[in-house]
């Protein structure tokens, strides 16, 4: 319908990639409310991985932009700051979850 109704061009096929996904996940949540009348834990759900990838996203775009200034190497500012991401998001995220946090 975007693509051929508006003048987006290929952005219209991104657009419609990106939101095909979170339609779907509304549609059935909503099934799920309906049939089984299961409610999500949204907190629990959402926060996690967003504090995880928010604290994960600070220290490798640091490390990332430090190493490139020391090294002027991108290959291997970017294996540093891949690294990082990883000790960086489930770090925060095995915290989250043994501490029970949002539960």
């Amino acid at each position: 319908m975007l693509l051929k109704f508006s003048a987006l061009g290929i952005y219209a096929v991104v657009i419609g990639n990106a939101t095909f996904p979170i339609l779907i996940f509304i549609l059935n949540l909503r099934t799920l409310y309906q049939e089984i009348d299961y409610t999500m834990p949204y907190i629990s759900v959402f926060a996690k991985p967003g504090i995880s990838a928010l604290v994960m996203g600070v220290f490798t775009w640091l490390s990332y932009k430090g190493m490139y200034t020391l090294t002027s190497s991108n290959v291997l500012a970017l294996v540093i700051a891949f690294m990082v991401a990883l000790i960086t998001y489930f770090g925060p995220y095995y915290a989250l979850t043994k501490m029970r946090v949002f539960e």
